[in-house]
């Protein structure tokens, strides 16, 4: 309801400011419903181009949460990436990793913390570049 009163006010000012162009004034109704029913139109061809996101009901169907992993793995030392991918990803116990490499169990465990630290800066140095460039770009 408050939508079409907006529009009849809307027709209406747009029609006293505007009339000077009415040719005949037996047509004054017909003229402001016709100025309406453009306003109407107008606003229903805006509402349609702008749509919340929430009415989307597609789900991502790719898994992000791999993607940053392999880019995490990537960006590491070829020794550092195995460790920590069979550590974190095959769920393999450090013992079982250190008896593979032939070290001991606290070597393994110094070299997964050294892995994890690089794998850590790297990220950050990461996010620093990304900032950088958003803050550039603004």
């Amino acid at each position: 309801m408050d939508f079409a009163t907006e529009i009849a006010q809307c027709a209406w000012t747009k029609g006293w400011e505007c009339r000077s162009q009415l040719r005949d004034s037996e047509c004054l109704l017909t003229w402001v419903n016709s100025i309406a029913l453009n306003a109407c139109r107008t606003l229903l061809r805006r509402e349609k181009k702008f749509q919340s996101l929430s009415e989307i009901s597609v789900a991502p169907k790719l898994d992000t949460a791999a993607v940053d992993v392999t880019r995490i793995l990537e960006g590491c030392k070829p020794m550092e990436r195995m460790i920590l991918q069979q550590h974190h990803l095959d769920e393999r116990p450090i013992q079982e990793i250190a008896s593979e490499y032939g070290c001991s169990e606290t070597a393994m465990r110094i070299r997964l913390l050294r892995a994890r630290r690089s794998a850590q800066s790297r990220l950050k140095l990461a996010s620093r570049q990304l900032s950088d460039q958003r803050s550039e770009a603004a």
